[in-house]
């Protein structure tokens, strides 16, 4: 008889935190340099508005929030907003970005949300809407149920199935490291969460890309290596692999970093 395995233990994540800080605090200038989402063409805002969720009384909170894209759109039609990301280098470019846009109505912390204990903060039921997009903020059961808890109206929760990127796929090649790198079992693991408390998430979904036509190879190289080692110690050896293969596959210093994938969004209201 195949024993019954606790969605916690299926739904679980080893990772290093230090190594995630790291790895997006040096990404942190790209998002500081993109433009806040348009609630016109971006998909995600798309969905947000076809939900009708927020009014200008709507309190919200932006786990994983980044350099706050996607968290300043919320501002623009919201009343209190609040990004919280584990990056110090990505919460200043997302409090650069409010006074940019003149929100002063979002604020930005520093928070480590695997660590963050919601009752302590208070924060249980406490925002009309919850929101976290592809972000290892929100990646396994324990981090998700904090999320979930903290919304009293709505919640909207976006990540990937069937991503394809092949940089990272050959970097783990020529590193020889095996084992599966994307999640893409978090929407399913999402749903089995949500339909266990009780909720009734709609689904919607759409196909994209993620990343740039043309980055400096060295960069590309970087962040995949970065990636590795969220996972393991790599060597000199491994990394010079990839970094050598990298340059060589490059046209003028430059690669298409561009990746496909499949974007799920649930919301549900509480």
């Amino acid at each position: 008889m195949t024993r019954w395995i606790p969605l916690e233990e299926r739904w679980s994540r080893r990772e290093n935190t230090a190594m995630h800080r790291a790895l997006w605090s040096r990404e942190a200038y790209l998002y500081d340099r993109q433009s806040t989402a348009d609630w016109r063409t971006e998909g995600f805002m798309k969905v947000v508005a076809e939900l009708d969720l927020l009014t200008p009384e709507s309190t919200v909170l932006d786990v994983g929030c980044g350099a706050g894209v996607y968290t300043a759109a919320f501002a623009q039609r919201a009343g209190d907003v609040l990004g919280v990301d584990l990056s110090a280098s990505m919460v200043e470019a997302g409090r650069r970005r409010a006074q940019r846009e003149n929100l002063p109505n979002l604020r930005f912390e520093v928070l480590d949300w695997r660590d963050a204990d919601m009752d302590a903060m208070d924060w249980r039921a406490k925002y009309d809407v919850v929101t976290a997009r592809m972000t290892p903020a929100v990646s396994d059961a324990r981090s998700f149920g904090k999320f979930v808890a903290c919304g009293r109206k709505h919640g909207i929760y976006e990540n990937f199935i069937q991503r394809k990127h092949r940089w990272m796929e050959r970097a783990y090649r020529i590193a020889g490291i095996d084992g599966r790198f994307w999640h893409d079992e978090q929407i399913p693991y999402a749903l089995e969460y949500l339909f266990g408390a009780g909720l009734r998430p709609q689904i919607r979904y759409r196909d994209g890309h993620w990343g740039e036509p043309a980055r400096p190879w060295s960069r590309v190289a970087d962040f995949c290596l970065g990636r590795l080692e969220l996972h393991q110690p790599i060597t000199d050896e491994q990394r010079e692999a990839v970094r050598k293969d990298f340059e060589a596959q490059a046209v003028d210093g430059m690669l298409d970093a561009r990746e496909t994938l499949t974007l799920v969004t649930l919301s549900w209201n509480y």
